[in-house]
């Protein structure tokens, strides 16, 4: 029977699984980061940031609100973790006055 990375056959645990987060790896019982799937700069307060933007813009009507709005949060939220503060704050800015743009244009 297989599970994860273990099957009955491999006694090889050099690695892991982190029970919060199937499959992600973790040293001592701390999550490593995975700059692919789960980067550290993504996950605050055991909240990952794609699942907060997917409640946030499920909200939207159009596509393209709910995509600005989402980039919106996710460089509020990496903004003080990923060492480009004020770049992340910029990029957020672009995204909500992109936003804002589009639906004025659309009001008129």
């Amino acid at each position: 029977m297989k599970h994860g990375m273990f099957d009955e056959t491999n006694t090889n645990y050099g690695s892991l699984t982190n029970s919060f987060m199937p499959g992600a790896p973790v040293t001592c019982g701390k999550p490593v980061d995975d700059a692919v799937n789960h980067p550290q700069h993504y996950t605050q307060s055991g909240i990952e940031c794609i699942d907060a933007i997917d409640s946030v813009t499920s909200g939207y009507e159009r596509p393209s609100h709910g995509y600005y709005a989402g980039q919106v949060l996710k460089y509020l939220w990496r903004a003080p973790f990923k060492g480009h503060y004020l770049q992340d704050l910029e990029k957020a800015q672009w995204y909500l006055n992109r936003l804002v743009k589009k639906v004025q244009d659309e009001v008129e």
